[in-house]
């Protein structure tokens, strides 16, 4: 005969079962880390998005008593390291770096099998770097009113070099073609390097890029410097304004440097590396030595971090929309 089972035995055995599951998690994330952690980076070693992870993976181990191990696995816009870290256990000991372009890649990869906001969450933010508007010295204007001047006069015979078809060089020239109310034609290149040797070279006349990678080239005078993002000057490049103080405060654009986990990762653990990630930001050695890479130190939290992840996407998918984009 079976015997019945009331309704508030019911409600206790769940509770029970609740309960042990919330300690387990609690238990498990105050025994967190007891082995090495791996922080995964999408692109090849010396960058800045490694440097990064080397930096903040080093001062993480130390706080938290474990090695922190780099492991560069790059390929694919990034979702070669997305589809790696998706395959591992959401506990925490599987880390990844990521900038502002992995609230990009679900737009310009039609075929990618994982949605970057919600198949990951944020742990924090660890730098951030401002873009700069360069010019070319045979052809570009000194100033950026002047440049503005030169571009609406002749929009049509006017090359603007971007790095990537779809990337962040491309939204923060979309960003600016809205803010300058301009229209110019856009000439991609892979990469950083190949844009500066256009530019130095006179084949492009103006671009928008990351600023550290130009500052040698902007102290040279081999490249103009017209205008910074952010709210203030770069002390490497003094001369060079800020878009306010050139007259175009309506312009920011800039990018991070974030770590995630898996999105399925408990509360707690998430908690505990965010702290940890926040108490490395905070020291001085991390600031001194992201001001040798140009760039700076940014502290959100893990809930912060995620929204600002959701309003960057928001951003993007407009952009690219309203440009008219296709992956």
């Amino acid at each position: 005969m079976h015997q019945a089972i009331s309704l508030s035995g019911m409600l206790a055995a769940v509770t029970l079962g609740l309960g042990l599951g919330s300690a387990t998690h609690a238990q498990s994330a105050q025994s967190f880390p007891d082995r090495p952690l791996t922080l995964v980076v999408p692109y090849p070693a010396g960058g800045s998005t490694d440097a990064v992870a080397r930096l903040v993976g080093e001062q993480m181990s130390e706080k938290l008593g474990q090695s922190v191990v780099v492991e560069n696995r790059p390929g694919a816009s990034g979702s070669v390291a997305g589809d790696y870290v998706l395959r591992q256990p959401a506990d925490g000991y599987t880390m990844m770096l990521v900038v502002s372009s992995h609230t990009l890649i679900d737009k310009t990869l039609p075929e990618l099998s994982y949605k970057p906001l919600e198949d990951f969450r944020g742990i924090g933010t660890a730098a951030y770097t401002e873009f700069a508007l360069l010019g070319s010295p045979e052809s570009a204007a000194p100033t950026l009113n002047e440049a503005l001047e030169q571009i609406r006069a002749s929009q049509d015979s006017i090359n603007w070099g971007v790095v990537g078809i779809v990337g962040m060089g491309r939204m923060a020239f979309e960003s600016f073609q809205e803010a300058a109310d301009i229209k110019v034609t856009s000439v991609p290149y892979h990469g950083s390097a190949p844009l500066m040797t256009a530019l130095i070279g006179g084949d492009i006349d103006y671009a928008l890029d990351v600023v550290g990678t130009f500052v040698p080239q902007i102290q040279s005078g081999r490249v103009i410097g017209l205008a910074v993002s952010g709210e203030e000057r770069l002390p490497e490049i003094p001369d060079v304004p800020t878009f306010s103080e050139a007259g175009m405060p309506e312009y920011s654009f800039g990018m991070w440097y974030g770590l995630l986990v898996r999105a399925e990762t408990p509360d707690a653990i998430v908690n505990k590396l965010s702290t940890t990630l926040a108490e490395v930001i905070d020291m001085p050695k991390v600031e001194e030595r992201l001001a040798t890479l140009q760039l700076q130190p940014l502290k959100l939290d893990a809930q912060a971090f995620d929204e600002r992840m959701a309003q960057d996407s928001e951003q993007f998918e407009g952009l690219i929309e309203r440009a008219g984009i296709a992956p």
